[in-house]
């Protein structure tokens, strides 16, 4: 399952269907920043100092979000992991407070 299609699932799980296209881009938007966000803290926790200078050096260019989530699936092998991880963790979130 690709990140954009769990970000819609996402939207799904919390009834934002009925939002416009541009909105629902919005959410899309809003919610990858801080998967990613999230992602890039749990990710310099498993890296060597030297890999942490390298993607704050990275980081700093101000790269595009999918710019930046390509860098580190190409260079850090457990940043997919950990996006689904994270992604996981909010969707269970979410499920528990519509409960």
């Amino acid at each position: 399952m690709t990140f954009t299609t769990q970000v819609k699932n996402m939207a799904t799980l919390m009834g934002l269907v009925h939002l416009s296209p541009s909105e629902q881009e919005i959410f899309v938007d809003e919610f990858g920043e801080m998967a990613l966000e999230t992602t890039l803290v749990r990710l310099v926790h498993v890296l060597t100092s030297e890999q942490v200078a390298a993607l704050t050096e990275f980081v700093e260019t101000k790269p595009e979000p999918h710019i930046l989530l390509g860098h580190i699936f190409t260079h850090y092998s457990d940043a997919e992991s950990i996006l689904k991880e994270v992604i996981t963790e909010i969707q269970e979130d979410a499920r528990d407070v519509l409960r």
